[in-house]
């Protein structure tokens, strides 16, 4: 099946090769972000003012993790229920490593 791609881009030509289409839309959402941001008025009132926390320590963040932390995380598993990213069951994985 070769379906027929027809995509007209920002100025007005119309894309039909499909690695064209895929890049045309990864650069669109890659840069959306940005875009939305520039048309966005800047604002002299300080984000914190729209908080319902006057108290950060109730947020959570995210922090880096090493192989090791993941490899004993993994391994603490209950390994007769867990199943790894291919729906493997983690014993079988075990026993095969």
């Amino acid at each position: 099946m070769n379906p027929i791609i027809n995509l007209k881009e920002c100025y007005g030509n119309v894309i039909t090769d499909p690695v064209t289409v895929a890049n045309t839309f990864n650069a669109f959402f890659v840069n959306i972000g940005n875009h939305t941001e520039r048309s966005i008025p800047k604002s002299k009132v300080p984000f914190s003012n729209f908080s319902r926390f006057s108290d950060f320590s109730h947020t959570f963040f995210i922090i880096s993790v090493s192989a090791a932390d993941v490899s004993s995380t993994i391994s603490s598993l209950n390994q007769s229920k867990s199943v790894d990213p291919n729906s493997i069951y983690t014993h079988t994985s075990f026993k095969s490593t």
